[in-house]
């Protein structure tokens, strides 16, 4: 964190409630701001961050307090996986939207990760509707599971995980809600999705390996 953009104040209804009788510090609520630094080599991204600080008691240390950190916002949010370059755009944005509202709605979040699957299925060019020469209407669109269940028929495993995406996704719906982690699976899902659709680097190692297990040894390139 960068030392002078870092910057904590106290919230209006925390300084009111300094009046009560019965005050304590685990009362007090505060938000913070501030710019992270990317360290890692050439990069040196500034992101922008904000968050809620709350006060807790450490009892084991004799009645002493720590200030907790929150982050409920990042721009740009850093995101939980590697995208490969070749990724569809659509597909990358809406993965880093979902990047982004995952400290905000881990359900919109999962809705986003769903989307990006609903991308994905049209890069792979599988069909959206039941009939082609009917009319385009919500009766004869496919269901996002019935676009897997057809991409199915080419790429069975893969579809395994983004038929599992969809039910994360899905359950971002419902008022039973997602947690951070389910969110974070459906990201290393995709993930694996991702490199095995989209990174040409695996395919040209593979080619490699193949070739030289094929001539028993180095293949002279």
């Amino acid at each position: 964190m960068d030392g002078e953009t870092f910057n904590v104040v106290e919230t209006g209804p925390s300084k009111k409630a300094r009046d009560h009788e019965a005050w304590d510090l685990e009362w007090m609520e505060e938000r913070f701001s501030g710019v992270l630094e990317c360290n890692f080599d050439k990069c040196n991204e500034r992101v922008a961050i904000i968050g809620d600080v709350l006060t807790e008691e450490i009892y084991a240390e004799g009645g002493s307090y720590r200030s907790i950190y929150y982050p409920t916002a990042f721009n740009p949010a850093p995101l939980p996986i590697h995208i490969p370059d070749e990724t569809p755009g659509d597909v990358n944005q809406a993965l880093r939207l979902a990047a982004g509202l995952f400290w905000q709605s881990r359900e919109a979040a999962g809705n986003q990760i769903r989307t990006a699957v609903e991308y994905l299925m049209d890069d792979r060019w599988v069909k959206k509707w039941k009939n082609s020469k009917a009319a385009k209407n919500s009766k004869n669109r496919l269901t996002l599971h019935g676009r897997i269940e057809l991409f199915k028929e080419k790429d069975p495993v893969t579809a395994d995980y983004l038929l599992a995406i969809k039910w994360l996704g899905n359950s971002g719906s419902h008022s039973s809600g997602l947690t951070r982690t389910d969110v974070l699976e459906a990201f290393e899902m995709m993930d694996v999705v991702l490199n095995k659709l989209y990174n040409t680097r695996l395919e040209v190692i593979a080619k490699r390996v193949k070739e030289v297990n094929r001539r028993k040894g180095p293949t002279g390139k």
